[in-house]
Order: C-alpha cells, then sequence, then structure tokens
C-alpha cells in the first residue's frame, strides 16, 4: 500500500509541477492519453482477480506460518511431569526437555 501511494504522489507531483508548468501541452497530452490508455486497460482485468492473487498468497504465507508453530503435545507434558529434583533446577530444566520434546514428535502434514 506505501509503495502504491508513494507512485500516485510522485506521479502526481511530476504531472502538476512539470507537466503542467510547461508552455508546450505536448507532454501534458501525451500523459494524459496514457492515462486513458491505462484506464481502458485496468477495465479488462477486475480488481478482484488481481487481488485473489495477493490475498491467496498471503493466506498460504500465514497458513505455512501457523502449521509450523511447535505447539505442546501430551508427550512434552509427560516428559515435564517425570522432573525430578529441586524446584529451582526443575524450573531452569523444564524448557530443554519441552524443546526435546518438541522435536521428538511427528510433523503435522
Amino acid at each position: 500500500m506505501a509503495s502504491y501511494l508513494t507512485c500516485y504522489f510522485l506521479l502526481n507531483a511530476f504531472y502538476r509541477t512539470v507537466l503542467c508548468g510547461m508552455p508546450d501541452p505536448y507532454y501534458r497530452q501525451l500523459f494524459e492519453g496514457l492515462k486513458a490508455y491505462c484506464l481502458i486497460q485496468m477495465s479488462s482485468i477486475p480488481m478482484t482477480f488481481g487481488l485473489g492473487f495477493y490475498v491467496s498468497l498471503i493466506v498460504k504465507r500465514w497458513w505455512d506460518q501457523y502449521r509450523l508453530l511447535p505447539w505442546p503435545d501430551s508427550l512434552a507434558i509427560f516428559v515435564v511431569g517425570l522432573l525430578r529434583g529441586q524446584v529451582g533446577r526443575a524450573a531452569g530444566d523444564w524448557q530443554s526437555w519441552f524443546f526435546f520434546a518438541a522435536k521428538l514428535r511427528p510433523r503435522r502434514c
């Protein structure tokens, strides 16, 4: 969105400062003709069609990240429950056991 707005404001500033300030209207009319051509071409490709690809790409990336999260499972809870020793030592070691158990579990497809 930021790149779109940047391009829009740069083209707008270029048109208003450079092209409208020129005494010869040739380049201004050429720019306006290019704008009309782009407007006609935009009607041939619907915006929803273009946005559909973008949204599907974003949702696919989000879903892949969601699937890669290491969710705690019963094995990790079982390993943490078996820890013995002092409370201070066990409290520090439970994380390493938890991550070890997370690596042992099979991946979801």
